[in-house]
């Protein structure tokens, strides 16, 4: 078993030094600057030692000028991973195709990475996306109810309430809790007559609290409703498995902690959907049709919403920032933001001047720590913050007024602690 980590190990440093080798850019410095990181590569690290992690930290693209602290928001993505945006651009472009015919080959590997079947796997654009195809997907009328919380980021809930004038269903809303427990007896509660789905973030964009996805799947087969599920968050974070969450529809984006290209995204519908759910837009790549016979057939499968033509390069990026965490390993990724998170989580607790809103239990958090400033308002702590050389991000949603920090891989203890005390700082009394 050592000898097949020492294997991963090495394939993925001799990957990640030649990505660059035949790489042509207009700009000389950012060339460079893109090859510079694989020269200097160490070798024969381990994840749990600090030279391992600078390792993975330079091969982004990063300033050394200031602090990214906001993976949740948008994820920078390793130099690999443009460099095989930008040769699958030129190599395209050579000869005037579209690549369609490689789409497969990284949707075998995303349905690997997710722990489903390539044919539950489609490509969209964002989290966003793939929540307006499952809203529109579905037979809801006048009259259902759709359950979310209060915490939900607007791309996931806002194709709903759509929905809520367009076809005259229904919105219930629940607050969040901090445990588990709590947060599955609160739905429970909620569940009503006219309940039809069941709609939350697998990780709140708010507090980064993780909600009991399976307890909750069991739930809504017994009542017969529809679980989505808002999965911008955990993916790249984490192991994940799609058919262990219970879901229906799982919407997530490549561009957050995938640490893919912009306008990317995943949408998983369970293969038992594939008959319930009819995709809102068409085109040649998304049914069986004769437009002679006026005949048209939606494929039964997720990449029926794949409709028209896609950016190949960027998909082939993605698969290729997939790559890249899978030769990490999502459990030492996982445990390497939750030892940041709790150095930074332990620190906060000791401030009087903020209150932590993430749980304390481990089952409910993730790489995301959020807290509520009280001595000063959230924006003169986020400016405060950025003087020093500090990205956070305000937490504006559900009226918190309340400040988010991700952690991810290229993160260290270092700057965590240098985070920490500056909120020192400014909150010790």
């Amino acid at each position: 078993m050592k000898e097949k980590r020492r294997i991963g190990r090495r394939s993925f440093l001799l990957k990640t030094a030649g990505a660059v080798s035949a790489l042509a850019l207009p700009r000389t410095d950012f060339a460079e600057k893109l090859a510079s990181g694989n020269r200097s590569m160490t070798r024969g690290q381990e994840p749990g030692e600090d030279a391992y992690w600078e390792m993975i930290r330079s091969q982004f693209l990063l300033t050394d000028e200031r602090v990214y602290f906001n993976n949740g928001g948008l994820g920078p993505s390793p130099r690999r991973v443009i460099d095989a945006v930008h040769k699958a651009t030129l190599s395209l472009e050579e000869i005037s195709e579209t690549g369609h015919e490689k789409l497969e080959r990284v949707r075998e590997d995303a349905a690997a990475f997710l722990g489903c079947d390539p044919d539950e796997i489609a490509f969209t654009r964002s989290t966003t996306e793939g929540m307006n195809y499952v809203a529109r997907g579905l037979d809801l009328r006048a009259g259902d109810e759709v359950l979310m919380s209060t915490h939900e980021h607007p791309g996931g809930a806002m194709p709903w309430v759509a929905l809520k004038d367009e076809r005259g269903i229904r919105i219930r809303l629940f607050e969040p809790a901090r445990t588990a427990e709590e947060n599955y007896d609160r739905i429970a509660r909620s569940i009503g007559p006219r309940t039809r789905v069941l709609m939350i973030s697998h990780m709140t964009c708010t507090t980064g609290t993780v909600f009991p996805v399976a307890d909750l799947a069991a739930l809504c087969d017994r009542k017969g409703i529809f679980f989505v599920l808002d999965g911008a968050h955990p993916p790249g974070q984490m192991p994940l498995n799609l058919r262990d969450t219970g879901a229906h529809f799982y919407a997530t984006s490549g561009h957050k902690w995938l640490l893919g290209p912009k306008g990317t995204g995943l949408l998983y519908i369970r293969k038992d959907m594939h008959k319930q759910w009819r995709p809102a837009f068409v085109g040649a790549y998304s049914a069986e049709y004769d437009l002679d016979k006026l005949f048209y057939s939606p494929l039964k499968r997720a990449s029926s919403v794949e409709y028209g033509t896609r950016n190949i390069p960027l998909v082939l990026g993605l698969g290729e920032a997939m790559n890249f965490l899978r030769e990490i390993g999502l459990e030492n990724i996982r445990r390497h933001n939750l030892e940041l998170c709790d150095i930074l989580v332990q620190n906060l607790h000791e401030l009087p001047g903020l209150r932590v809103l993430t749980p304390d239990e481990v089952r409910s958090r993730g790489s995301i720590v959020t807290f509520k400033p009280l001595k000063l308002t959230t924006q003169e702590t986020i400016e405060r913050l950025a003087q020093r050389g500090f990205r956070l991000r305000p937490v504006g949603e559900h009226g918190l007024n309340a400040i988010r920090v991700s952690c991810h891989v290229y993160n260290n203890r270092e700057q965590v602690e240098a985070l920490a005390l500056e909120l020192r700082k400014l909150f010790a009394s």
